[in-house]
């Protein structure tokens, strides 16, 4: 899913990531980008959810890119590097699926592997 000129509060994204995590909803949401028109809490999200920054010592825990599978439109990427200090970790409680989250002042990145 890709949203441009969304409005949301930390709170909204703080229980979005909540709600993925102990596997409540989001079930089968496999990338949500999201341009944001006001400006977010990046610190304050991030430290809401357990997470694992990247370890560039130890690459092969994560995959070098992320590949969306979906037409490209010229807003948002077609693929990310996620081997970068950007993109933390974290991972749902029910099932260890994982997922990649890039949040900054106005957007919002979340990408679940796919396994």
């Amino acid at each position: 899913m890709r949203l441009g000129c969304v409005r949301l509060t930390d709170q909204d994204l703080i229980k979005f990531l909540q709600k993925w995590i102990s596997n409540e909803a989001y079930h089968n949401l496999e990338t949500l980008s999201m341009f944001i028109m006001n400006d977010i809490n990046a610190v304050l999200i991030r430290q809401s959810v357990e997470f694992e920054e990247y370890d560039p010592n130890e690459p092969e825990k994560r995959p070098r890119e992320y590949v969306l599978d979906i037409p490209y439109d010229g807003l948002f990427y077609e693929k990310y590097l996620i081997r970068d200090q950007k993109f933390v970790e974290i991972k749902r409680i029910t099932d260890g699926k994982r997922a990649f989250l890039d949040v900054g002042d106005n957007l919002f990145n979340f990408l679940v592997l796919k396994n």
